[in-house]
C-alpha cells in the first residue's frame, strides 16, 4: 500500500494540558527503619567522624592548612531510591552546602566535611543523647546509612608500567576545585611524576601519565584530591581486504543541488572514483605524518554511508549519497596506538571548528569493555560534546573474538550517542549465524545501570561472510566484518533524516524516528530483555517508511519541555471506528520516548539524572474536584481529575506477569521498568488484553489521554534547591496507532479528532527526493 500520508507534529493547547505536580508517597515508614538500626548506625558513623576530627585536630597542630576531608557512606541495599536519598543528604547538610557530592555505585555516596564547625553539625546528628530530638527525615537518613569510612582513592590492578588515567574529586565548589588542582599538580612536580593535562570538558577533571612506576602509584593513591586511578583505554581499527573489481555505478552529485552532511572520524577517505566529488575536504586532525597514515577503514566506512544498498544488493535504507567531511584521528595499531584522551581531543577539534556538521559517524571502540556500575571518561566527554553542540554521534558498540562473553566497549556507554550493533545479512553455511542473528563478534549490553544499548543495530557481516566496501584502491573488498560497517548504515539514515525534516537539527527527533521505525526482521516483536541486550531496539526500516503512514495507521509527534508542570492532554486522537465485534477497541499502539537528559558525571550509576514518564490511559470522564476545600488532600493541585484512568502501556492488562508496583524496588524498576532510561519504547496490541481488561478497560464509551511527566533525581534537586541551577529535561514522545484490519480508517479519523478537540498540528515537512548522477 503506498505510503504517502504525512506523520504529525502535535502542540498540546497551552493551560488546558497543564498538569501541576502533586506530592507523592505517604507517611509508611521503610522496613529498615527502627531504632535499634539508627543506633546502631549512628555508633558507626561516630567512629568515623572520630577519625575525621583527629585529621582536623592534627592539621591544627602543624599549622597547616587541607582539603576537605572525603568520606563514603553505605546505604542500605532498599535505601537507594530518590526518596530516601533526600533522608541521607538531610543528615550531611550543613549551611546549606552541597556536602554529598557524588557516588560510586547505586549504594555508595561520596561526602566531603570541610572543616571542624561542619564536623561538629554534622557529629551532632549522630550523638546519642541527641538522636531522639531529630526530626524525622534525619532519622530516616541515618537508618538508611549503614556504613561511613574514609574514602580511600580507587587504584585499578596490574596498572605498573601502563599508560594511566588519573581522576580527581570535584568538590562542586570552583574554589576548591582550583585548589585541589594547583596542590595535585605541585605534588606532581615534587614527586617527579610526569603527569598531563587534557582539554577535556571543566567537569572532568581528567590526567594522565605514560607510564606509571609502582612508586608513583603509591603515591598517588594516598593524595587527597585523587579519586581513580585505571589503565588508559585505546582505540583501535583494522581491516583485512581481499579486493576484487567493482562494477557498482558511480555516483556524482548534482552541481545545483544540495545534500545531506556527515563528518567522519577515521583514518581518512582515499580518493578514488566513487567517493571524490562527495568529500568536501579532509583535515588531518591527530597531524599524523603522510606516511602514518592509513586510509583503508575510512575509505570502507564512508562507501558504505554513500553505496551500502548498492554494496548489500538490497534497498536496506534507500538514502541519498552524503556530501563527507573526513577527519583523519586515527591509524593502524601496528604504526601507532591513539590513547582515550588523544581521540577526545581530536572529536573535540573536529566538532567545535565544524559547526554546520550535525551528523558524525564514529566507527571505532576502546579496548576495554564497560562497568556495571559506573559510566566510562569516554561517554561521559562526548556525552557534553553532543549537548554542548547540538549533535549527534553514531558510534559503533565495538568488536570480539569471544562469542557470548564480552559486552560493549567503553565510550559504546554513551547516552547522546546512537549506539549501533551489527546483524547478520546473510548465511553461506553451517558456520554461519542464521540471518537477522546477532553477528558473533558485536558487543552487546546492557550499560551501566541497564542502560539498553545497543539502540539500534544493521548489517555488519556474519562468521564467515562479511559486508562489501570499497577499498583505497578503488576495488571491492568481501571480506569486512564488524560494527564499524553497520554503523554507517545508521548515519546515513540520521543524516538523511535530518536533510529531507528541512528543519533545525533535534538530535531526540533523529533517534525517536529510528527507534520508532526499528523491528526485529524474521523474529515476533516482542520486548524481551535478550532481544534488547543483544539488538537493542533492532533494525530501523528505510527512509520512506519513516518519513510517511499509509491510511491504516497514524503517527503523532510531541515534543514537551518540562519546567515545573507536567502534562495530563484529555481526548488525544484515537480512531472511533477501531471496535471490534463485542465492542471494544482494538488495535496495535506503538509509543517511543527519547529524552535529552540532565547528566551528571560525578553521580556513578545514576548518571542520568531524569525521568520521563509517558502513560496512555483510557479513562470514563473527568471528575472535577474545588480545590482547597476542606477534607481534600493538601497535595491536590489540580482540579481536573479523571475517573478509573488505566495505563494501556503496561502488561499487567495483557496478562502477563508484573510485580505489584507498591513493592517494586528502586533497583527492579531501573532494570525492568525502563526507569530513568533516556530511551523508552512500547508495543502493544490491544486485542492481546485479557477478556477483564477489555470489559475494564478498552470499551467503546472511553476516552483517551496521553499523561506526560518528569522526575529528578537527588543531585539534581539539591543543586536547585542549594545551588539555585535549574536544569530540565524536555524529550521527543512518538505514538503510532495501526489498523491491522486494515480497513483504511485510521488515518483520516486521527485527523478529523485533532480538529474536533483544537489541537494544533501541522505536517512534518519533508523534502522529496535527492537527485544524483550515475555514471
Amino acid at each position: 500500500m503506498e505510503r504517502n500520508l504525512p506523520i504529525q507534529l502535535v502542540e498540546t493547547r497551552g493551560v488546558q494540558d497543564i498538569f501541576h505536580k502533586e506530592g507523592g508517597g505517604g507517611d509508611r515508614l521503610p522496613k529498615w527503619y527502627s531504632e535499634g538500626n539508627i543506633r546502631q548506625n549512628a555508633q558507626t558513623m561516630r567512629v568515623t567522624l572520630t577519625e575525621v576530627g583527629n585529621i582536623f585536630a592534627e592539621r591544627t597542630r602543624k599549622q597547616v592548612e587541607g582539603l576537605p576531608v572525603i568520606v563514603k557512606a553505605t546505604l542500605h541495599e532498599d535505601a537507594t531510591a530518590k526518596s530516601y536519598r533526600g533522608n541521607a543528604r538531610s543528615v550531611f547538610t550543613t549551611r546549606r552546602k552541597r556536602n554529598i557530592i557524588g557516588a560510586t555505585d547505586p549504594r555508595e555516596l561520596i561526602i566531603k566535611i570541610d572543616n571542624s564547625t561542619d564536623l561538629n553539625t554534622i557529629s551532632r546528628n549522630v550523638q546519642e543523647n541527641n538522636l531522639n530530638k531529630l526530626s524525622k527525615d534525619k532519622r530516616i537518613g541515618i537508618a538508611s546509612i549503614t556504613g561511613l569510612s574514609l574514602f580511600s582513592t580507587q587504584v585499578e590492578d596490574g596498572i605498573e608500567n601502563e599508560c594511566v588515567k588519573v581522576k580527581l574529586i570535584d568538590y562542586l565548589d570552583h574554589r576548591l576545585n582550583e585548589w585541589s588542582r594547583e596542590l595535585f599538580l605541585t605534588q606532581c612536580q615534587k614527586l617527579g611524576i610526569d603527569i598531563k593535562t587534557t582539554s577535556f570538558s571543566n567537569e572532568s577533571r581528567l590526567y594522565y601519565i605514560n607510564s606509571l612506576t609502582d612508586e608513583n602509584r603509591i603515591a598517588l593513591s594516598t593524595m587527597d584530591s585523587v579519586l581513580s586511578v585505571r589503565k588508559m583505554p585505546y582505540f583501535e581499527i583494522t581491516t583485512s581486504p581481499e579486493p576484487f573489481n567493482t562494477d557498482i555505478e558511480v555516483k556524482r552529485p548534482n552541481i545545483d543541488d544540495t545534500y545531506p552532511e556527515i563528518g567522519i572520524l577515521d583514518s581518512g577517505v582515499a580518493n578514488i572514483p566513487h567517493l571524490t566529488e562527495w568529500i568536501n575536504e579532509e583535515q588531518n586532525t591527530a597531524n599524523l605524518d603522510n606516511e602514518d597514515i592509513r586510509k583503508g577503514h575510512g575509505t570502507a566506512v564512508a562507501s558504505i554511508l554513500n553505496y551500502g544498498d548498492e554494496l548489500l544488493g538490497i534497498e536496506a535504507t534507500r538514502c541519498a549519497p552524503a556530501k563527507i567531511t573526513s577527519f583523519i584521528v586515527n591509524t593502524v595499531p601496528t604504526v601507532m596506538k591513539i590513547s582515550e584522551f588523544e581521540m577526545i581531543e581530536h572529536i573535540k577539534s573536529a566538532i567545535e571548528n565544524n559547526p554546520h556538521i550535525k551528523v558524525w559517524n564514529l566507527s571505532q571502540g576502546s579496548d576495554i569493555e564497560i562497568s556495571d556500575t559506573c559510566f566510562s571518561d569516554f561517554a561521559i566527554e562526548i556525552d557534553a560534546l553532543q549537548k554542548k553542540h547540538n549533535v549527534l554521534i553514531c558510534k559503533s558498540s565495538g568488536n570480539t573474538s569471544v562469542y557470548n562473553k564480552t559486552k560493549i566497549c567503553q565510550g559504546a556507554d554513551s547516552i547522546m550517542s546512537l549506539v549501533v550493533g551489527s546483524v547478520t545479512h546473510r548465511n553461506d553455511g553451517a558456520n554461519d549465524a542464521p540471518l537477522h542473528k546477532r553477528s558473533f563478534f558485536s558487543r552487546f549490553g546492557p550499560g551501566p545501570n541497564y542502560l539498553i544499548k545497543p539502540d539500534l543495530v544493521h548489517y555488519g557481516g556474519n562468521e564467515i561472510q562479511g559486508v562489501h566496501t570499497l577499498s583505497e584502491f578503488g576495488y571491492q573488498s568481501n571480506c569486512l566484518k564488524g560494527t564499524s560497517f553497520s554503523t554507517p548504515r545508521i548515519t546515513s539514515l540520521a543524516a538523511n533524516l535530518a536533510y529531507r525534516l528541512n528543519r533545525n537539527f533535534d538530535p531526540t527527533l533523529i533517534k525517536a524516528l529510528l527507534i520508532h521505525n526499528a523491528h526485529y526482521p524474521g523474529i515476533d516483536n516482542t520486548d524481551s530483555n535478550s532481544l534488547l541486550q543483544e539488538l537493542g531496539h533492532g533494525v530501523p526500516q528505510d527512509i520512506d517508511t519513516i518519513l510517511y503512514n499509509d491510511p491504516n495507521e497514524f503517527t503523532m509527534i510531541w515534543q514537551p519541555t518540562f519546567d515545573t508542570d507536567d502534562y495530563q492532554i484529555q481526548d488525544i486522537p484515537f480512531p472511533q471506528s477501531m471496535i471490534d465485534e463485542q465492542g471494544h477497541f482494538y488495535g496495535e499502539i506503538t509509543v517511543t520516548v527519547v529524552s535529552d537528559p540532565v547528566l551528571k558525571g560525578t553521580e556513578g550509576s545514576e548518571y542520568c539524572q531524569s525521568e520521563v514518564e509517558v502513560l496512555l490511559q483510557t479513562y470514563d470522564g473527568i471528575q472535577y474536584v474545588p480545590l482547597n476545600a476542606v477534607g481534600n488532600a493538601g497535595r491536590i493541585r489540580n482540579s481536573e481529575r479523571l475517573i478509573n484512568p488505566q495505563n494501556v502501556l503496561v502488561k499487567t492488562i495483557y496478562g502477563k506477569k508484573s510485580f505489584k508496583s507498591n513493592v517494586r524496588s528502586e533497583r527492579t524498576l531501573t532494570e525492568s521498568g525502563l526507569k530513568y532510561q533516556p530511551i523508552k519504547k512500547y508495543h502493544v496490541n490491544l486485542e492481546q488484553a485479557t477478556p477483564t481488561s477489555k470489559d475494564n478497560y478498552l470499551t467503546q464509551n472511553k476516552r483517551w489521554c496521553l499523561k506526560m511527566r518528569a522526575m529528578y533525581r537527588d543531585a539534581t534537586i539539591s543543586e536547585k534547591e542549594i545551588d539555585g541551577v535549574h536544569e530540565t529535561a524536555k524529550a521527543t514522545v512518538i505514538i503510532t496507532i495501526r489498523d491491522p484490519k486494515e480497513r483504511n480508517i485510521a488515518y483520516n479519523e486521527c485527523m478529523a479528532s485533532l480538529a474536533l478537540h483544537n489541537f494544533p498540528h501541522s505536517n512534518v515537512m519533508v523534502r522529496q527526493h535527492i537527485e544524483v548522477n550515475n555514471q
